[in-house]
């Protein structure tokens, strides 16, 4: 008797095992949710009547040319210039006034490089830019720029005398 006991208990346990497994799995079938495949997106894609286009401005100005940009330019007096030269100062657009040394020129890129390159090297910032005429292209070698001008004044008296330079004092717009 206790062996039939035993194998009614194991029957039930297993028959419980069983039902906790398999019933929970019945119910969620049956009671599964449907997934609603219509597209909210609407028919129409003609997104231009959306969307209108833009209206230009009459009062805006265009930019410089790629040529143009960046380009260091000779001014002797500038607006802005009457505060001394160890003080930034702006200019009346209210951008601020950068100076740079121009200390090189040259007919091919590789040699401007080069002393960019060597001016990099000896801690000093410096850059090329390409200037295009009509007849010929010309590399320039810039140091700065710098919005403090007396310091590039004092870097034009160091550099003049360690390269031999006859460098040249520039505006920079940037």
């Amino acid at each position: 008797m206790r062996g039939a006991v035993k194998s009614y208990i194991m029957y039930a346990a297993t028959l419980s095992a069983l039902a906790v497994i398999f019933v929970p799995l019945l119910i969620e079938s049956l009671m599964s949710k449907k997934v609603d495949e219509t597209s909210v997106i609407p028919v129409n894609r003609n997104i231009g009547t959306l969307v209108s286009m833009p209206i230009r401005s009459k009062n805006i100005i265009s930019a410089k040319s790629d040529e143009k940009i960046f380009q260091p330019q000779s001014r002797s007096s500038q607006s802005g210039s009457s505060l001394d030269d160890k003080t930034p100062s702006l200019s009346h657009e209210g951008i601020p006034l950068a100076w740079v040394l121009q200390v090189g020129s040259f007919p091919e890129k590789k040699s401007a490089i080069a002393l960019s390159e060597k001016l990099s090297v000896d801690g000093y910032r410096s850059f090329v830019r390409d200037l295009k005429d009509s007849k010929s292209t010309v590399s320039r070698v810039f140091v700065g720029p710098k919005i403090i001008k007396q310091t590039l004044i004092n870097d034009k008296t160091v550099l003049d005398k360690q390269y031999g330079f006859d460098s040249h004092l520039m505006y920079f717009e940037p």
